[in-house]
């Protein structure tokens, strides 16, 4: 009989570690449940504030479009648009003259490059020009236009995977609000009470509208890309190690994004350092396979940090010799376009 109990013991063991296998089983093939959320970041020290600008802003994100035209083209880098000049228009703000670009106004509109045949080759420039009379020195002005042609299809294309790590500006002049100049606040000193943060009529705030982009920008990466993330204010903090999207829970990781909020000054340096760092075992990567690529989003009003030769601009410099080719993203009418303008000029930025 004692022999029996503990066959009929060992018996239900047995059973319950078969259970238990087949829900990890169950919980690895068809929960996800073993995908990670290694959000790194955190900061208690917004309170209430951050809680009253995460609720008042909608939990959904900007649409997006997939849709491809029938043939592909090529574009260069610098500038590329001026909306930022557009919507300083529109807000009632007298524009910077920096936010009037040649690469920006030009990439806003279609020439007529000249092109007689179609193009079959992946690349086939081609060259137009006109001649006109300058109207203030009534000298005669030629105008060359090349056109950057490819007869690479939309359905043949297929870009490499990404090794992505957005940078993003947590600084206090990201609290302010998307379409008013941040120093428009201060009277003498004081608060300007005609622009009271917490009046949610007075339009979104770059934090909110840049952490929407962010988690828009995330439904487009594949299983096999990389995503990294990277704060800073006065000093730059790691929010995300960069691993692969197929492992991460990218759900609590957009929650995470959404829940940021604004704090601190701003060093432009230490967010490029920290999100350079992050490519420091991928720079080998089989470029065929693999881009690498920052994202940097900003309203680019420094005051802390090395912003010479040798900080921000020597450093996006040194990642393009390297292939970790760097995109910055302006937030805001009162972005400071002069300032990028002149990073963009380096070759692999844009």
């Amino acid at each position: 009989m004692k022999h029996s109990k503990i066959f009929e013991q060992k018996k239900l063991l047995g059973i319950i570690v078969v259970v238990i296998a087949l829900v990890a089983v169950y919980s690895v093939f068809f929960t996800g449940s073993t995908k990670v959320d290694d959000w790194k970041y955190s900061d208690n020290s917004l309170g209430e504030v951050l809680q009253n600008m995460v609720t008042s802003s909608p939990m959904g994100v900007m649409s997006t479009s997939n849709s491809m035209s029938k043939e592909l083209g090529y574009s260069v880098g610098g500038a590329k648009d001026i909306a930022n000049f557009r919507a300083n228009i529109d807000a009632n703000y007298l524009p910077q003259s920096s936010d009037l670009t040649y690469e920006g106004l030009f990439y806003d509109y279609y020439f007529d490059t000249g092109a007689k045949t179609e193009c079959t080759d992946l690349f086939c420039p081609s060259y137009s020009y006109s001649l006109t009379k300058d109207p203030f020195s009534k000298k005669d002005d030629y105008y060359l236009s090349v056109g950057l042609n490819s007869g690479l299809k939309a359905s043949e294309f297929k870009r490499k995977k990404l090794n992505l790590v957005i940078v993003l500006d947590i600084s206090g002049s990201m609290g302010s609000q998307f379409d008013s100049y941040y120093y428009d606040r201060f009277r003498n000193g004081i608060v300007n009470p005609d622009l009271n943060e917490s009046d949610e009529d007075k339009g979104k705030r770059k934090i909110q509208i840049a952490d929407k982009s962010v988690v828009a920008l995330l439904g487009h990466l594949n299983l096999e890309d990389r995503f990294g993330m990277v704060l800073f204010d006065d000093e730059a903090y790691l929010a995300k190690p960069l691993g692969l999207v197929g492992d991460i829970d990218m759900e609590k990781i957009k929650q995470h994004i959404l829940e940021i909020g604004p704090q601190g000054s701003t060093n432009l340096e230490a967010g490029m350092k920290e999100g350079t760092s992050l490519f420091d075992t991928y720079l080998n990567v089989n470029q065929d396979e693999y881009e690498n690529r920052i994202i940097f989003l900003t309203d680019a009003m420094p005051n802390t940090g090395d912003i010479s030769e040798e900080g921000l601009f020597g450093m996006t410099k040194k990642n393009a010799d390297k292939k970790v080719y760097v995109t910055f993203i302006g937030m805001g009418v009162d972005f400071q376009t002069q300032l990028i303008e002149e990073i963009t000029k380096i070759m692999g930025a844009n």
